[in-house]
Protein backbone atom coordinates (compact mmCIF):
# COMPACT_ATOMS: atom_id res chain seq x y z
CA UNK A 1 0.00 0.00 0.00
CA UNK A 2 2.78 2.11 0.77
CA UNK A 3 4.15 1.94 -2.36
CA UNK A 4 0.91 2.46 -4.36
CA UNK A 5 0.80 5.85 -2.45
CA UNK A 6 4.15 6.99 -3.63
CA UNK A 7 3.32 5.68 -7.52
CA UNK A 8 -0.10 7.87 -7.19
CA UNK A 9 2.00 10.63 -5.67
CA UNK A 10 4.93 10.60 -8.69
CA UNK A 11 2.13 10.51 -10.84
CA UNK A 12 -0.03 13.43 -10.13
CA UNK A 13 3.14 15.26 -9.79
CA UNK A 14 3.94 14.45 -13.31
CA UNK A 15 0.68 15.13 -14.30
CA UNK A 16 0.64 18.83 -12.55
CA UNK A 17 4.16 19.44 -14.11
CA UNK A 18 2.84 18.53 -17.56
CA UNK A 19 -0.59 20.76 -17.55
CA UNK A 20 2.10 23.67 -16.22
CA UNK A 21 4.45 23.17 -18.74
CA UNK A 22 1.93 23.49 -21.22
CA UNK A 23 0.59 26.38 -20.16
CA UNK A 24 3.81 28.02 -19.96
CA UNK A 25 4.99 27.22 -23.64
CA UNK A 26 1.68 28.82 -24.05
CA UNK A 27 3.09 31.97 -22.90
CA UNK A 28 6.26 31.58 -24.49
CA UNK A 29 4.83 30.96 -27.60
CA UNK A 30 2.50 34.16 -27.96
CA UNK A 31 5.33 36.16 -26.78
CA UNK A 32 7.63 34.47 -29.82
CA UNK A 33 5.23 34.64 -32.19
CA UNK A 34 3.99 38.38 -31.74
CA UNK A 35 7.72 39.84 -31.38
CA UNK A 36 9.01 37.77 -34.32
CA UNK A 37 5.92 38.59 -37.22
CA UNK A 38 4.55 42.11 -35.31
CA UNK A 39 2.79 44.71 -36.88
CA UNK A 40 0.95 47.74 -34.76
CA UNK A 41 -2.12 49.09 -34.17
CA UNK A 42 -3.53 51.20 -32.04
CA UNK A 43 -6.55 49.87 -29.62
CA UNK A 44 -8.44 50.74 -26.99
CA UNK A 45 -9.18 49.42 -23.52
CA UNK A 46 -12.43 48.34 -22.72
CA UNK A 47 -12.07 46.57 -19.65
CA UNK A 48 -9.32 46.48 -16.52
CA UNK A 49 -10.22 43.14 -13.78
CA UNK A 50 -7.91 45.38 -10.99
CA UNK A 51 -5.83 41.98 -11.17
CA UNK A 52 -3.53 41.38 -13.99
CA UNK A 53 -5.78 41.31 -17.34
CA UNK A 54 -6.66 43.80 -19.69
CA UNK A 55 -9.45 43.81 -22.10
CA UNK A 56 -8.61 45.23 -25.85
CA UNK A 57 -10.25 45.68 -29.38
CA UNK A 58 -8.89 46.88 -31.83
CA UNK A 59 -9.67 46.70 -35.80
CA UNK A 60 -6.95 45.40 -38.65
CA UNK A 61 -8.39 46.28 -42.52
CA UNK A 62 -12.27 46.58 -41.13
CA UNK A 63 -12.00 43.57 -39.14
CA UNK A 64 -12.38 43.88 -35.21
CA UNK A 65 -10.79 42.26 -32.46
CA UNK A 66 -11.39 41.40 -28.75
CA UNK A 67 -9.47 40.12 -26.42
CA UNK A 68 -7.56 39.81 -23.21
CA UNK A 69 -3.50 40.71 -22.50
CA UNK A 70 -2.13 40.24 -19.31
CA UNK A 71 0.12 42.30 -17.73
CA UNK A 72 2.37 42.56 -14.88
CA UNK A 73 1.49 45.40 -11.98
CA UNK A 74 4.46 46.60 -9.93
CA UNK A 75 2.12 45.85 -7.13
CA UNK A 76 -1.28 44.34 -6.13
CA UNK A 77 -4.30 46.66 -6.71
CA UNK A 78 -1.76 49.50 -8.65
CA UNK A 79 -2.55 51.15 -11.62
CA UNK A 80 1.53 50.58 -12.64
CA UNK A 81 2.51 48.29 -14.67
CA UNK A 82 6.04 47.21 -15.75
CA UNK A 83 6.47 48.10 -19.81
CA UNK A 84 9.36 48.28 -21.51
CA UNK A 85 10.27 52.02 -20.94
CA UNK A 86 9.80 51.99 -16.82
CA UNK A 87 6.01 51.83 -15.28
CA UNK A 88 3.01 52.41 -17.13
CA UNK A 89 -0.60 52.95 -15.98
CA UNK A 90 -3.64 52.28 -17.99
CA UNK A 91 -7.59 52.86 -17.36
CA UNK A 92 -10.17 52.13 -19.27
CA UNK A 93 -10.64 53.84 -22.35
CA UNK A 94 -6.75 54.79 -22.64
CA UNK A 95 -5.93 53.89 -26.45
CA UNK A 96 -2.78 51.80 -26.74
CA UNK A 97 -0.59 50.45 -29.24
CA UNK A 98 -1.36 46.64 -30.22
CA UNK A 99 1.84 44.31 -31.32
CA UNK A 100 -0.08 41.42 -32.83
CA UNK A 101 1.19 38.99 -35.06
CA UNK A 102 0.61 39.32 -38.82
CA UNK A 103 -0.35 35.76 -39.44
CA UNK A 104 -2.78 35.36 -36.82
CA UNK A 105 -4.00 39.05 -35.82
CA UNK A 106 -6.03 37.76 -32.67
CA UNK A 107 -2.84 36.68 -31.39
CA UNK A 108 -1.41 40.46 -29.49
CA UNK A 109 0.66 41.94 -26.72
CA UNK A 110 0.41 45.52 -25.16
CA UNK A 111 3.18 47.06 -23.40
CA UNK A 112 3.23 45.38 -20.21
CA UNK A 113 1.91 42.27 -21.36
CA UNK A 114 5.60 40.53 -22.49
CA UNK A 115 7.01 41.33 -19.42
CA UNK A 116 3.62 39.21 -17.66
CA UNK A 117 4.27 35.97 -20.13
CA UNK A 118 7.81 36.03 -19.18
CA UNK A 119 7.85 36.25 -15.54
CA UNK A 120 4.84 33.58 -15.46
CA UNK A 121 6.46 31.23 -17.70
CA UNK A 122 9.67 31.07 -15.51
CA UNK A 123 7.76 30.74 -12.11
CA UNK A 124 6.02 27.95 -13.98
CA UNK A 125 9.09 26.42 -14.62
CA UNK A 126 11.08 27.25 -11.09
CA UNK A 127 8.22 25.35 -9.70
CA UNK A 128 8.71 22.92 -11.48
CA UNK A 129 12.56 22.34 -10.76
CA UNK A 130 10.85 22.33 -7.23
CA UNK A 131 8.04 19.87 -7.30
CA UNK A 132 11.01 17.64 -8.88
CA UNK A 133 13.03 18.32 -6.44
CA UNK A 134 10.92 17.03 -3.86
CA UNK A 135 9.64 14.01 -5.59
CA UNK A 136 13.42 12.99 -5.86
CA UNK A 137 14.06 13.85 -2.15
CA UNK A 138 11.10 11.78 -1.05
CA UNK A 139 11.97 8.76 -3.18
CA UNK A 140 15.21 8.92 -1.77
CA UNK A 141 14.29 8.94 1.77
CA UNK A 142 11.63 6.14 1.29
CA UNK A 143 13.77 3.65 -0.83
CA UNK A 144 17.25 4.78 -0.39
CA UNK A 145 17.11 5.80 3.50
CA UNK A 146 13.77 3.48 4.14
CA UNK A 147 12.13 6.03 5.85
Amino acid sequence: MNNFVIILGILMISAFVIFMNVCAVKYIRRVVLVKRRTEITKGRIIEFDNIHSLKVEYSINDIYYCGECNVLFVKGNSPNIIGKDGKISYSVGDEVDVYYDSENPSRFLIDGGSAFYKARSFQIFFLDAALLALAALCLFMHFGLGL
